[in-house]
């Protein structure tokens, strides 16, 4: 049994906090795994677009594909990380996603999985509905380096085009952030 702490935090922006270091951390702790993984979302956008974590951003996003959480959440736990949260299908029992508190910095780590369904790499959390990425974007999985570390990414014009439309080159305020998941405008 996972247990989720019910200790109370704030949400904050990962503005002035070491969220650079949390993620090198963290991206070296899940490859320890053997776990295909790249970052996402607002983190891919911000560290390709502007070269560092985007101010207002409040976690850091990590894509991986496994089934198996349980290395992942050990080596997370051991290095002082709380599990918030836990996104799953109740039916089948499949876990989408596990968002994790960093004690020490109060900066939130959210990594969802994808699995194969039909062509797709899909997940569903509860927050945002289904969500799917082509399979052919494994294919387009590369590396790109900043300031000294290695991440992977998938293809970061396809991929930030295909989350948040081709204006993903210009910073949005977060009332006009928009998600498109493949409607590309």
């Amino acid at each position: 049994m996972i247990k989720v702490t019910n200790k109370i935090f704030k949400i904050e922006q990962l503005k002035n906090k070491p969220a650079i270091q949390i993620l090198n951390y963290s991206c070296d702790l899940i490859n320890s795994t053997g776990c295909i993984f790249w970052i996402a979302y607002g983190t891919a956008l911000g560290l390709w677009r502007d070269g560092k974590i985007i101010d207002n951003d409040t976690d850091l996003d990590i894509d991986i594909i496994s089934n198996d959480h349980i290395d992942i959440i050990k080596n997370l736990f051991k290095k002082n990380f709380q599990l918030i949260r836990i996104t799953e299908d109740k039916q089948n029992g499949y876990i989408y996603q596990l968002a994790f508190l960093d004690n020490e910095t109060n900066i939130i780590l959210d990594l969802t999985f994808l699995k194969e369904k039909r062509n797709f790499l899909v997940t569903e959390a509860e927050y945002s509905g289904k969500y799917s990425y082509p399979i052919s974007f494994i294919s387009e999985l590369g590396w790109f380096k900043l300031n000294k570390h290695i991440y992977s990414i998938i293809n970061p014009e396809l991929y930030l085009k295909y989350v948040y439309g081709s204006n993903w080159k210009f910073p949005l305020s977060k009332k006009e952030t928009k998600y498109y998941w493949g409607n590309n405008d």
